[in-house]
């Protein structure tokens, strides 16, 4: 393999994807996350096909803004976009949000997808409870060697497209930028994963899959990352993040 192979958000909606083969934002090997464990978790969906369909993930900062990542936001009209909050079911449950505005990070590429963050603000503010608050932001920069909760709702079999009702979750272990670029060497065209990024790894047979892009990488309840991209699923390669450290004064700039 000498190209990495980059499904974006974009598998469903063949008339926004655009058959690259790239990068892929995107869990296999995970457990259903236990009820309530990610209350700041939030589903993206579109009605470009008819129905509410969950593409992206994503996480509540705030009463008013969700942080996700910028391939999942870049080519789709905000009018028709929404999020769902407070379920770890895509089938029921959740409180629905009609988002006002999104905007992708100004420097995002989809060639090399740095600057892979965006942000959208709901249209009427976010009812906090029980199953539903915010992710706090980091104050300082991302420890090596940490254990990390990802949650999503991504593919949990690549081959057979097959979209988990519930809510997944995996635990990752960060690693150094060295580590990274040494295992994901083969793919050059998104090399070299760089400072404002941050790897994390499973092992062979977890890690993301799509859907699960823009999801949140989180340790001690502090978001440190977005789900960017990797090689789906589970295949034994770093699955590479946004690290939203990188970017808190971008984050605070555009709120």
């Amino acid at each position: 393999m000498n190209s990495l192979f980059v499904t974006l958000l974009f598998l469903a909606l063949s008339s926004w994807g655009d058959a690259r083969t790239k990068i892929s934002g995107r869990i296999v090997g995970g457990d259903d996350a236990t009820d309530g464990i990610a209350p700041y978790q939030i589903s993206l969906q579109t009605d470009l096909l008819g129905d509410n369909l969950h593409i992206c993930g994503g996480s509540i900062i705030n009463d008013q803004w969700i942080v996700t990542a910028a391939h999942c936001i870049d080519e789709i009209p905000t009018e028709n976009l929404t999020i769902v909050v407070g379920t770890n079911s895509l089938s029921r449950d959740g409180q629905r949000y009609e988002l006002e505005k999104c905007i992708s990070h100004e420097n995002y590429s989809r060639e090399t997808v740095k600057n892979d963050i965006g942000l959208c603000k709901v249209s009427t503010n976010i009812t906090f409870g029980e199953k539903v608050q915010p992710i706090k932001l980091p104050s300082s920069d991302v420890e090596v060697g940490k254990k990390a909760l990802l949650t999503g709702w991504g593919y949990t079999d690549f081959n057979a497209r097959r979209v988990p009702d519930k809510l997944q979750k995996a635990i990752l272990k960060t690693r150094t930028l060295k580590q990274c670029n040494r295992n994901l060497k083969a793919f050059k065209n998104i090399l070299p994963i760089d400072k404002k990024q941050v790897c994390a790894y499973a092992g062979k047979g977890t890690g993301g899959c799509p859907g699960d892009s823009g999801g949140p990488l989180v340790i001690n309840e502090t978001l440190i990352g977005v789900v960017s991209f990797g090689v789906p699923c589970g295949q034994g390669y770093d699955d590479v993040f946004t690290k939203v450290y990188a970017y808190i004064d971008w984050i605070h700039g555009e709120m």
